[in-house]
């Protein structure tokens, strides 16, 4: 799985935790249902400003780490 594919799932589980709907968490986020649709298919090339509110939409905080490919999977 790609990295962006891995973020849209990750937004897209967090999201159905926290019981939101697309359109509330876009709303939340201050973006479209849309762009929240194409996030969670992976396909959106996201800022980390976007992701960050984003992941605080939903009570969450953003972490970025670095892995070795050949270690850490």
């Amino acid at each position: 799985m790609g990295p962006y594919k891995y973020i849209g799932y990750v937004v897209m589980y967090y999201r159905l935790r926290a019981g939101l709907t697309q359109k509330e968490l876009a709303e939340r986020a201050g973006c479209d249902q849309a762009d929240i649709c194409k996030i969670e298919f992976g396909y959106c090339n996201l800022t980390i400003k976007k992701l960050t509110k984003i992941a605080n939409s939903m009570g969450k905080e953003l972490l970025v780490d670095f892995v070795d490919p050949k270690t850490d999977r």
